[in-house]
């Protein structure tokens, strides 16, 4: 079993460039589990930053790509898969306009940058209720699509073949190369 999920998860990473196709619900799966993994021991050595950076730009098309073919999988363009991304682009990059500004601000309230988590959220709350509340919004409709995405990426894979080919299941095919090994 073990054997079967590195082979999902590495058949994942060498399509990860390939946006055609299909790719079952184990393929995706076993590939989120193992970046997971990665990711945990990437943070123990070098730091949860700067292993987020690094995962980030390694494995940010191919985490695309599966989200893509997964959703081909159930019939769907993977087009819709820019939705989630487009919110997550949003999220972060409302974040760092929010930063920006309070920096801005830092000229006009001296001793902003010595404030505590507790005391900027009050300062935000009081100075800055618009961004606050369209930060909270994003985040709102973040999650609400990132739920959605979820209950697609659980959603069984059309039987037979959809209009995005024949479904993806090589493990059946590549079961005696890996029982060679």
């Amino acid at each position: 079993m073990l054997r079967n999920f590195f082979f999902w998860a590495i058949q994942c990473i060498q399509r990860g460039f390939d946006f055609k196709g299909r790719a079952c619900r184990r393929e995706v799966w076993s590939y989120a589990v193992f970046i997971g993994i990665i990711n945990l021991l990437l943070s123990l050595i070098i730091g949860e930053t700067l292993a987020g950076i690094l995962m980030f730009i390694l494995f940010i098309i191919p985490g695309i790509s599966s989200c893509v073919k997964r959703l081909h999988d159930i019939n769907l363009s993977g087009k819709w898969v820019f939705v989630f991304y487009g919110m997550i682009f949003a999220v972060y990059g409302y974040v760092i306009y929010i930063f920006i500004a309070l920096g801005m601000m830092s000229d006009q309230y001296p001793g902003i940058e010595n404030l505590s988590d507790e005391e900027i959220w009050q300062f935000m709350t009081q100075y800055m209720s618009d961004e606050v509340v369209n930060l909270l919004v994003l985040f709102g409709i973040h999650l609400v699509t990132s739920i959605v995405l979820l209950v697609l990426m659980l959603k069984r894979g059309t039987a037979g073949e959809n209009k995005y080919g024949q479904p993806h299941d090589y493990i059946d095919r590549d079961r005696s190369i890996l029982d060679k090994h």
